[in-house]
């Protein structure tokens, strides 16, 4: 029994005519006769009682009644998946400073020109503040700079990772330098990252107490600190991606030596099942990905 075969028969019971049913199907009246016989056939029941003027059987009145029905939910289901495909909402992304933002917002762009109903709420803190409002579900997805806890999360590892350095003045003494060694940072004053887990890992890398350093401050971003820099009256140690706006009106970057680098991770709350807009991003994010991958390989191979 198909739907189509339904709305014909509903159609003739709204005409009361098969003549102006037909009509208003474009389609003859030979062809909606035989139609109507086939389904018929196909029930194996009298819709219609013969005579000059359409009248239903009780078997004709009960296939109305549910005619209706069914009609009713195909056309709902129709609609339903239609507007499906018109993703709209918004995604809430938290995200620090970082080279990898570079490429989150290339696929944001490109989603938001597939999905132009969509919008994106950005928040810009420190990962620690980012990861807290991920698990109380404040946000949707979160682009952080490691160490990051990820075990509580469901998350996508980024090749794309982020040296830690210097900026600071290019009339600076370091700057000719090149890179910044242990023993350089004990003799100048600097701005540290206030996340403790960063700075237990640096002082790993550099092999150095944070105690040992002149410490001016400590910042949870970096914008805050660039007024302190350009004045000359201290150097800020974060990673490359954080500075790179502020490369001009004679500042510049340099990095540690030894080389230390971090690597960035998109997290998302892997207790809630992602569903709209957010489920689409998350496919789309992954499959522009592993595009941007494969044309990373394909240039290099």
């Amino acid at each position: 029994m198909e739907i189509t075969s339904l709305t014909y028969f509903l159609e003739i019971v709204r005409q009361g005519n098969i003549s102006r049913a037909a009509a208003a199907l474009h389609v003859t009246q030979p062809a909606l006769t035989r139609q109507m016989q086939r389904l018929e056939e196909e029930l194996g029941v009298r819709l219609f009682a013969r005579g000059r003027k359409i009248r239903l059987t009780d078997a004709g009145q009960m296939l109305k009644d549910r005619a209706e029905e069914i009609v009713r939910l195909s056309e709902r289901t129709m609609a339903d998946l239609k507007n499906s495909q018109d993703v709209s909402g918004v995604i809430s992304i938290g995200m620090g400073i970082f080279s990898a933002n570079i490429l989150l917002s290339e696929i944001m762009e490109a989603f938001s020109a597939a999905h132009p109903h969509v919008r994106f709420a950005l928040y810009v803190n420190t990962a620690d503040d980012v990861s807290d409002r991920i698990e109380r579900s404040l946000l949707d997805f979160g682009l952080m700079l490691q160490p990051v806890d990820v075990t509580k999360f469901s998350y996508i590892e980024l090749r794309e990772t982020e040296r830690m350095g210097l900026l600071l003045r290019t009339s600076h003494p370091l700057a000719e330098k090149g890179y910044a060694e242990a023993a350089d940072l004990k003799s100048v004053p600097l701005i540290v990252p206030s996340r403790q887990s960063v700075q237990n890992l640096l002082e790993h890398a550099l092999g150095i107490s944070l105690e040992e350093l002149r410490i001016f401050a400590e910042n949870n971003i970096c914008p805050a600190s660039i007024h302190f820099v350009r004045h000359g009256t201290a150097l800020l140690l974060a990673a490359e991606g954080a500075c790179t706006d502020y490369l001009h009106d004679g500042l510049t970057f340099i990095p540690l030596k030894p080389q230390y680098a971090s690597s960035t991770v998109i997290v998302w709350n892997k207790h809630l099942a992602l569903t709209g807009a957010q489920r689409k991003f998350l496919d789309f994010f992954q499959d522009r990905l592993a595009q941007y991958r494969s044309g990373i390989n394909e240039r290099t191979s």
